[in-house]
């Protein structure tokens, strides 16, 4: 329940912090020093020393960032989060073997968050999406998802006649999957606005559609693995639990959850006109 409780309120952020993204305040600059090393080597019959110097700003570190807003240290406090708690989960892992597989796609998306800290280009309700899902994922790689223990979490609250957890099923999958479009969904437009251009649907549209693309490429990742792996491995990593129609509801949830974000998006840019 902590957990479910910082997801959300970490994506409430994200709402509250969005007006900062068009301040109009300078944007974070990077110090790029390919021209330096280019200028370093010309002059290394010379002096190298002098080149070096006079090619970077005394005033800046190599690896400064001029800071326009505290934008950058929040993201940078995200993402060090998210690193205390993958080293926490994997404590003691009750699938150590399983937990390092799930931790592969931990790593895929953590990669655009530690790029962004850098670069400070993703808005932050993007940004923010992206660290809820990937929190989202490694509490459920701890368990790989299919016995995550969320109904003792429940219980320890004095939630137990809830309809979703009733049942043998554990839903967590179902939720991440929901999660997967919900909160992927403001980065992929923010990534088609970039691509396509500034124009209301089609960014809008494009999104919703690579989000399906996806999902259904993940749920064939999955079918493959029943290939390559034995049953039980391949079950205990894609947590079908014996339902036999598992990809076709995972898909359907990852829909659900980018209409909902899409249907926001059109509503916004119908009042902006």
């Amino acid at each position: 329940l902590f957990i479910f409780s910082i997801v959300f309120l970490l994506y409430a952020c994200s709402v509250r912090c969005y007006w900062i993204e068009n301040r109009g305040q300078k944007r974070t600059e990077i110090i790029r020093f390919s021209n330096s090393v280019a200028n370093i080597y010309i002059y290394s019959k010379t002096n190298i020393f002098a080149a070096f110097l006079n090619d970077f700003p005394k005033k800046n570190n190599i690896f400064a960032l001029k800071k326009s807003n505290g934008m950058n240290r929040i993201k940078l406090s995200l993402v060090l989060m998210l690193v205390a708690v993958t080293i926490v989960t994997c404590i003691n892992p009750i699938y150590p073997q399983e937990q390092i597989l799930q931790h592969a796609g931990t790593l895929l998306l953590m990669l655009p968050l530690v790029a962004d800290v850098v670069r400070n280009r993703m808005p932050f309700s993007a940004f923010v999406g992206i660290a809820c899902f990937t929190l989202l994922h490694i509490v459920g790689a701890r368990d790989i998802y299919s016995y995550v223990p969320y109904r003792e979490w429940f219980a320890a609250v004095g939630v137990t006649d809830a309809a979703f957890l009733q049942g043998t099923r554990n839903h967590y999958d179902r939720l991440v999957h929901f999660s997967f479009g919900l909160l992927m969904f403001p980065c992929l437009v923010w990534l088609c606005r970039r691509w396509i251009g500034q124009r209301q649907i089609l960014p809008i549209l494009v999104a919703w559609l690579i989000v399906q693309t996806g999902s259904m490429i993940y749920e064939l990742f999955e079918w493959t693995l029943t290939i390559v792996m034995t049953s039980e491995e391949a079950d205990y990593y894609n947590g079908q639990q014996g339902d036999m129609w598992d990809a076709q509801k995972d898909m359907a949830l990852a829909m659900a959850g980018s209409s909902v974000v899409a249907v926001c998006y059109l509503v916004k840019s119908k009042f902006r006109r």
